[in-house]
Formats: structure tokens, C-alpha cells, sequence
């Protein structure tokens, strides 16, 4: 199993969701994520129809990097975007991070006004 199988596995566990050793069947909360994944891509899609990079951006981080393996090293950022088909502009964007050799403790870190939960008003209790 690679490292992000392994992470997805000990997430959805420490979140007390199963994990199956085999594929399954999607399921309501497979639905919401593939709903969740869908909405994204299609804001990534609109932010580069309208050139607007920092929608992109916004795009891409809620895509890929809001699930990095937090606290992250540049160069595990990096390598976490390259394994998770990150495109090229968030890659490059990710080697122009200052590095100190210190891990950065979370996405907030990197984008100081990057959304959080609360932004969008997500009531967690219904699924």
C-alpha cells in the first residue's frame, strides 16, 4: 500500500469512518466527496475560463493541498502535489515557498486567508 493509502487509512480510522480492505459499492459519503471533488474541479474550470488566479488557486488547494500530510516540509509539499496530479501552477507556486528547512503547520501557513469551514457555513452533523 503506498503512503497515501496509508494516510487515507488512518485518517478515515482516527475519524471513526471504516476503511474496506477491498473496493466497495459508493455509498452516500462516497457520493459527497465525489460531489465535493466535482464542485472544485468546476470552480478550477470557471477561475481559468475567467483568468483569475487566485480563484484557481483557491481551486486547487481545496482539491489537493487541504489534505496534505500536515505539518509538511517544502519539499514533502511538493512531492505530496506531484503523487496527487496537482497541476503544474500549483507545483510551481509550491517551489516558490521560502524554505528554512522548518515544516509549515498547516495550509493556513502558506495562504493566511485560506477558507475555512466556518466560511462556508458546513454543518458537519448531517453526514
Amino acid at each position: 500500500m503506498t503512503k497515501v493509502f496509508t494516510d487515507l487509512a488512518v485518517f478515515l480510522k482516527a475519524c471513526g469512518q471504516d476503511y474496506p480492505a477491498i473496493p466497495s459499492e459508493p455509498n452516500a459519503l462516497a457520493e459527497l466527496y465525489l460531489k465535493l471533488i466535482k464542485e472544485e474541479y468546476h470552480e478550477f474550470l470557471e477561475a481559468i475560463e475567467d483568468a483569475n488566479d487566485a480563484e484557481q488557486l483557491d481551486a486547487c488547494f481545496d482539491m489537493i493541498l487541504d489534505d496534505a500530510p500536515w505539518p509538511a516540509t517544502k519539499d514533502e509539499l511538493i512531492d505530496y502535489a506531484i503523487r496527487s496530479g496537482a497541476p503544474l501552477e500549483v507545483i510551481e507556486n509550491l517551489q516558490e515557498l521560502e524554505d528554512d528547512g522548518e515544516p509549515y503547520e498547516s495550509i493556513e501557513e502558506i495562504w493566511s486567508d485560506y477558507p475555512s469551514d466556518d466560511d462556508y457555513f458546513f454543518n458537519e452533523d448531517e453526514f
